[in-house]
């Protein structure tokens, strides 16, 4: 969010108080260079909490909670039963690390044409729910009006439409974590197969019933590729979807039944403050002087002396900036310093002092799994949280889905696998552990 005007430390929906915002996404978006021309031409951000009803990072019947996560939404069982495009393309966003980090509500609030989410939220008839400040009213409006020109509030969650088969193809320019240049979702309704299609427009578009996109819709075309090509690839991707389903299986009554819950009570802005000192690698890190809670942690670390700590991408793809906070990997070039506050920031300084890191250290070694080094404090971070949360039970398809987010241009990925793999197991030379 960013205010033009000092905001006060606490603001309630209802108060006479008034101070106009406007929001340009979660707290990973607003530091990702995709937000740049917005934040630069909105001010200095400013980073700010929206407290109150636990139900806002809640998955209940049909509502998900601005506050769930990617990764939340893409392994709940419910959602993948009875809306199954919405959890394959919360799985496809990103790299884990980003999804753990990433909002339902940050994703909506955003309004990025190449999201992943917005074509099966579309298709699966998504309400947006926006509470406006100092407003006790909430707003619902479908999801494509919300992103076409909605009105500025705070998103505190979406409903879905009835459970429905549904299907999600996408199309990037390489394989992996990367942005999407055409998706697709076909749900099969009451009234037949509809589709739907994003990352192609600025907003979601419903298809012809032959797949095609309109002929009137204007197009994105750039650096990814031109509109021609979104078009073709939209035909393609549609062609595959063409085949209803079966009737959706019947639901727990709750999940089919429940919508918004009644009793939501309007949400509490809070600006975040300041940041004076950190917790970093067991020590207190003493900031000289105060630094604004939107800052890139990255950028802080490096600034007050932690070099171990790169910074690549600056979008949270390359993985070279990766820490651990509460014992979680995190790409620090997009979280806002001010969510870092009080929590344990733990780098790969003192993470190759741990027995997972000794351990990883001796492998990637024995491989010459690395060359530059630039990715290893990344690697590091990500793999001795991986390795420390569930050793016994790691393969090949979950360390490569782990590492998905770090990103090797020496080597390449399989040097880097081998290594995690061979740490993890009393016999690095398994067969089962090659490809």
């Amino acid at each position: 969010m960013t205010p033009p005007a000092p905001a006060p430390p606490s603001v309630a929906a209802g108060t006479s108080t008034e101070v106009e915002v406007r929001v340009v996404g979660g707290g990973v978006g607003l530091l990702s260079r995709a937000f740049e021309g917005d934040a630069a031409r909105a001010g200095e951000p400013t980073l700010v909490a929206v407290d109150g009803d636990p139900r806002w990072t809640a998955i209940s019947g049909r509502w998900i909670g601005a506050g769930v996560t990617l990764a939340r939404l893409a392994a709940d069982p419910r959602i993948a039963e009875g809306w199954p495009a919405i959890a394959v393309a919360a799985a496809a966003t990103a790299n884990p690390n980003l999804r753990r980090r990433i909002t339902v509500g940050g994703v909506v609030a955003a309004r990025l044409p190449t999201s992943d989410l917005a074509a099966p939220l579309c298709a699966h008839g998504a309400m947006v729910r926006l509470h406006r400040p100092f407003d006790d009213t909430p707003i619902d409006l479908p999801l494509g009006e919300y992103l076409a020109d909605g009105p500025a509030g705070v998103v505190t969650g979406v409903v879905l439409a009835e459970p429905a088969p549904s299907a999600y193809r996408r199309v990037a320019v390489r394989q992996g974590p990367a942005p999407a240049i055409a998706t697709v979702c076909a749900v099969q309704g009451p009234t037949g197969l509809r589709r739907w299609a994003g990352a192609v427009a600025t907003v979601p578009i419903e298809l012809t019933e032959h797949g095609e996109v309109p002929a009137d819709v204007v197009l994105l075309s750039d650096h990814r590729a031109s509109a021609d090509y979104r078009r073709t690839v939209v035909r393609n991707l549609a062609a595959t979807l063409l085949v209803p389903w079966a009737t959706a299986p019947p639901l727990p009554d709750e999940v089919a039944a429940g919508a918004v819950p009644p009793d939501l009570t309007p949400p509490v802005l809070r600006v975040l403050p300041p940041v004076h000192h950190l917790e970093v690698d067991g020590r207190v890190l003493d900031l000289p002087e105060p630094v604004p809670a939107a800052q890139a942690l990255s950028d802080v670390l490096r600034r007050f002396g932690v070099l171990s700590v790169k910074v690549g991408c600056e979008e949270g793809v390359c993985g070279a900036c990766t820490v651990q906070l509460d014992g979680e990997p995190v790409p620090s070039c997009v979280l806002p310093v001010g969510t870092a506050a009080g929590r344990r920031i733990r780098t790969a300084s003192t993470l190759v002092d741990t027995a997972e890191g000794r351990r990883l250290v001796e492998e990637l070694d024995a491989r010459c799994s690395l060359q530059c080094g630039f990715c290893a404090p990344g690697l590091v971070a990500t793999a001795t949280a991986l390795l420390r949360s569930d050793r016994d039970a790691l393969d090949l398809a979950t360390c490569t889905d782990a590492l998905a987010g770090q990103l090797c241009r020496c080597t390449g990925s399989w040097p880097l696998v081998e290594a995690v793999l061979a740490a993890a197991s009393p016999d690095p030379d398994t067969k089962e552990n090659r490809p």
